[in-house]
């Protein structure tokens, strides 16, 4: 019997170390993917953004796949980074010309990486072609302009090795409920299965905002962006902890953010800071992602209700984000030219500040721009939000940089 196991043991030793000369030998391919997304805020892209933000000098020489997502984005062609004009682009049509700007998902594709690509329309959805792409118009009860997916196939091959490598952007609505943005996600989900997608790409505007409760915390009477709200009579809403603390502005970055000093850069994190924590549930993408069935948010305009649901019988999408919880500065609501701080204004940098309004809580700082991914082995190299001194909207860029393992 000692024998029979020592030579169960040896077997799974061998197969380890065959496993690990099988990767260092490069018989696992990767895909080597940088993402871009970027509400415009009803702005036009400029060239020195464009480079700035998927340039060589950003994007490195070894990334195979370049995707850009834009929202609200009023430019009337997009042309491409100087450093990338001899890659294949593909790219979608806006499904409908919006007064605040379009969508637009562009995909920049390496030449001569060893990767053959085209791009691919599945025949399920053929009268949504637009150029290389899809476009899935979305309606809700409010009628806005411009909200729904855009969608890329990228067929890519190496010798025998193939691979369905999708991409897929969105301009979700704050006016819904996160029970509806939850049915996007959903939808958009069953899109890439339907698609025959091996790996998807999912970035965009989610409009994800604090405003949900924290699970196994006591009842709050007002979310984590109405916090600290000052009362009309004098004094202040429930929240705050300090006396430097005087709306849910300064509230949101005192809890996330790490104080500094002078000019030095912010240092961010929506994920808690200790197991005794769980600030990061305030996020609806977070409870929409998590494994636990039931979400519970604040709805409304006006008065805000605690509203929940349970994902679990009809939703089965399976998107990851691409690190636990974002690790970056808050990427809305922000501004150019700032003047001096105040409870409604604080800067991140000599140029840009977070600014918000007392009148509209859900424009207190969050993160509503994201990357998700699914399907396919992914290891992630970079996640974070880019303070670019050509940005002129009131979001900031969240770029990633991911590696998508084809064995």
């Amino acid at each position: 019997m000692k024998f029979a196991g020592l030579q169960c043991l040896m077997v799974l030793v061998q197969a380890v170390r065959e496993e690990h000369a099988i990767t260092k030998t490069g018989s696992v391919d990767t895909v080597k993917t940088f993402a871009v997304t970027l509400n415009m805020g009803g702005k036009s892209m400029t060239a020195a953004l464009l480079e700035d933000l998927i340039g060589e000098n950003m994007v490195g020489t070894d990334v195979h796949v370049v995707i850009l997502g834009l929202q609200e984005d009023k430019t009337i062609r997009i042309g491409r980074p100087r450093s990338l004009q001899n890659w294949t682009k593909y790219s979608v049509s806006p499904y409908e010309a919006c007064p605040n700007g379009n969508q637009r998902l562009r995909i920049f594709v390496r030449d001569g990486i060893g990767w053959d690509h085209s791009a691919e329309s599945p025949q399920a959805f053929k009268k949504k072609k637009l150029d290389d792409g899809l476009s899935f118009k979305k309606k809700n009860s409010a009628k806005e302009c411009g909200k729904g997916f855009l969608f890329i196939k990228l067929k890519l091959s190496k010798g025998l090795k193939k691979v369905n490598l999708c991409a897929m952007s969105t301009h979700m609505s704050k006016k819904g409920t996160a029970f509806y943005r939850a049915s996007l996600l959903n939808e958009a989900y069953q899109i890439t299965q339907t698609a025959e997608c091996g790996a998807t790409v999912f970035i965009g505007d989610f409009n994800s905002r604090l405003h949900c409760q924290i699970q196994g915390q006591s009842f709050s009477l007002r979310p984590m962006f109405s916090r600290c709200q000052p009362l009309p009579k004098g004094g202040f809403t429930e929240g705050c902890q300090t006396d430097h603390i005087k709306s849910p502005l300064q509230y949101i970055i005192h809890k996330f953010c790490k104080e500094r000093k002078g000019s030095e850069p912010w240092s961010c994190q929506l994920g808690a800071q200790g197991p005794e924590e769980k600030k990061e549930q305030a996020d609806e993408m977070v409870q929409l992602l998590q494994k636990n069935d039931i979400v519970q948010c604040y709805e409304g305009s006006d008065s805000l209700k605690l509203e929940s649901f349970n994902k679990a019988p009809q939703y089965d999408y399976q998107w990851k984000e691409l690190s636990q919880t974002p690790a970056f500065i808050p990427t809305y609501r922000v501004s150019n030219g700032c003047g001096d701080e105040g409870p409604w204004n604080m800067k991140i940098n000599d140029q840009l500040c977070w600014k918000s309004s007392q009148e509209k809580e859900k424009n207190n700082p969050a993160w509503p721009d994201r990357i998700l991914v699914g399907g396919g082995n992914w290891q992630t190299d970079k996640y974070t939000a880019q303070v670019s001194k050509f940005a002129t909207s009131d979001h900031l860029p969240v770029i990633g940089k991911m590696e998508l393992m084809v064995p």
